[in-house]
């Protein structure tokens, strides 16, 4: 929805202004808190971002979608998109593939398709990168029940 609903954004509170308990992913003495991680990878100028369904139901192939978001004025073509999807055991699927990255837009949407999923907790890395130049990184954490 890049400049159709939300046009910018802030975070409400950055630091903490005392010893407390607070919104905040810093602390007073500017250690970043466990939310500090999720606020920066998700605020990269140029974010690959994976769309989940709202469920993904054991043992089917569940198609996932991907696009890049760029909030940079440069184009990036053919840049290498790399993710994995591990459990407890081990890597359980990966793949590499190109994408074409406009200036200041979102890619095209890709539809990719993971494997039937046994019940359980997983994890998606994945990485984008412009030759030796790491563009952006994202992880993820979901259930399958």
């Amino acid at each position: 929805a890049k400049y159709r609903q939300v046009t910018g954004i802030i975070q409400f509170d950055l630091t903490d202004p005392w010893p407390a308990v607070t919104w905040s992913v810093l602390d007073y003495w500017r250690k970043p808190k466990s939310a500090y991680e999720s606020l920066r990878r998700s605020m990269q100028p140029v974010l690959p971002n994976f769309q989940f369904p709202k469920r993904i139901k054991p043992h089917r192939v569940t198609p996932i979608f991907f696009q890049v978001v760029n909030d940079l004025e440069a184009i990036y073509p053919a840049t290498t998109c790399a993710w994995n999807l591990s459990n407890e055991t081990g890597i359980l699927a990966s793949a590499t593939f190109k994408v074409d990255i406009p200036a200041d837009s979102i890619s095209v949407k890709k539809k990719i398709k993971f494997p039937g999923l046994e019940p359980g907790s997983y994890k998606l890395n994945v990485n984008l990168d412009s030759g030796t130049t790491r563009l952006g990184q994202n992880q993820y954490e979901f259930v399958v029940d």
